[in-house]
């Protein structure tokens, strides 16, 4: 991905994947320029790469511009160069935050790796991830999720991350959102089986 000239604008990147992405020269994942700015948060670059010798950068390369990076995790990123297969910055502010943005800053994200850069980089050393919380099941219809306890009753099993929590793998005879319903063909308090009709 190439960045030029956002203006006064900042370019925010979310939840977004970098995975095994080549370059012969700038960055494999990467390449800020002109006086952009830049937030990265909860990102992923893996196994990013750049060939050239002479310039790093296999993950992200900075030239002149403003980049702060949140919850962000970097692995298995080379450079040809040598230098800097995470973070190569030729000039300009980069900013790797040991916080997670808006809308977790009261979670604590996970330290992971020691970043490999060249260049000056404010901030930690480390990269991060596990901004949002993992959803965890409770028995109070209030929970929505939102903060990562999700409603969900009936041996219904909590997936998703804080946000966007699901419940499945109900109970036999059960169903709905949080398995706090009768299914199709299921009724009464414990949700039994329908008896059969005639027809």
């Amino acid at each position: 991905l190439y960045v030029s000239g956002t203006g006064v604008g900042k370019l925010t990147l979310r939840a977004t994947t970098f995975k095994d992405g080549l370059a012969s020269s700038y960055a494999g994942g990467i390449f800020i320029s002109s006086s952009s700015i830049v937030d990265i948060n909860l990102c992923v670059f893996s196994g990013c790469r750049s060939t050239s010798t002479s310039s790093g950068g296999g993950a992200i390369k900075v030239y002149i511009a403003t980049v702060d990076i949140y919850g962000t995790s970097f692995t298995g990123n080379t450079a040809g160069s040598g230098s800097g297969d995470d973070i190569y910055v030729s000039s300009g502010t980069i900013t790797v935050h040991d916080t997670c943005s808006s809308p977790y800053l009261s979670n604590s994200p996970t330290q992971g790796s020691y970043l490999d850069k060249y260049g000056t980089v404010n901030g930690s050393p480390y990269s991060y991830s596990d901004c949002p919380n993992p959803c965890v099941a409770t028995i109070s219809p209030s929970d929505d999720g939102t903060d990562g306890n999700f409603y969900c009753v009936n041996g219904g099993v909590a997936g998703g991350l804080q946000g966007s929590c699901t419940c499945t793998s109900c109970n036999i005879g059960f169903g709905g959102p949080n398995c706090a319903m009768c299914a199709a063909g299921y009724s009464g308090d414990g949700c039994s089986a329908d008896p059969c009709q005639a027809t």
